[in-house]
């Protein structure tokens, strides 16, 4: 034990010490390379790559402990792809200034949508899903179990956009029915 105590202070200052978190004009990258719990088995390299149009949200927590040092955990959610989970998470923890780092990570994101290269909305990604069979793609029609916040979350769209979206579906829908109903009161007219 008196000797474990020692590497695992060594394998810790050096995982700490090798967190690097760029933010580039197109994606997060976090990036670590720590040694194993016992250093001479060698070294884990861990590269994780989240695209800024996938990030849904950005949460800051802090614990007990971290309070005492002025630290924090930031987690970043993004839709993921090819998962089985719908959400896809990045957790860093020990950052010392995390309102900054939200700050940055909007502001780039904003742009990033701003300049076109962002998150698209057609009608499909709303009503449809795909689901995947044997040989290829089965696209279903509308889904009702699910509710409108969960497809929200898979298309990482915000709630104004799900509104926006909704609001024209039912405006496009009470057209249907005027024309329907004129069509109908005509009939009898005619015979």
């Amino acid at each position: 034990m008196l000797i474990y105590i020692p590497i695992r202070r060594y394998v810790l200052r050096k995982d700490f010490s090798s967190r690097r978190l760029y933010i580039t004009p197109n994606e997060i990258v976090y990036k670590v390379t720590r040694p194993f719990f016992l250093p001479f088995l060698g070294v884990a390299k861990v590269e994780k790559r989240i695209p800024l149009a996938l990030v849904i949200g950005v949460i800051i927590e802090q614990g007990c402990l971290q309070s005492a040092y002025g630290l924090h955990t930031f987690r970043i959610e993004s839709i993921s792809c090819g998962r089985a989970t719908p959400v896809d998470e990045l957790q860093v923890q020990g950052i010392s200034n995390p309102g900054y780092l939200r700050k940055v990570i909007v502001a780039e994101a904003s742009k990033l949508i701003l300049a076109g290269r962002g998150r698209k909305y057609t009608t499909d990604m709303w009503e449809r899903e795909t689901t995947s069979v044997r040989g290829g793609f089965l696209t279903e029609g509308p889904i009702l179990s699910k509710s409108p916040f969960s497809s929200l979350k898979d298309v990482g769209g915000t709630l104004s956009d799900l509104v926006l979206y909704k609001l024209d579906d039912v405006k496009q829908s009470v057209k249907r029915i005027e024309t329907l109903l004129d069509k109908k009161q005509g009939l009898p007219e005619q015979t």
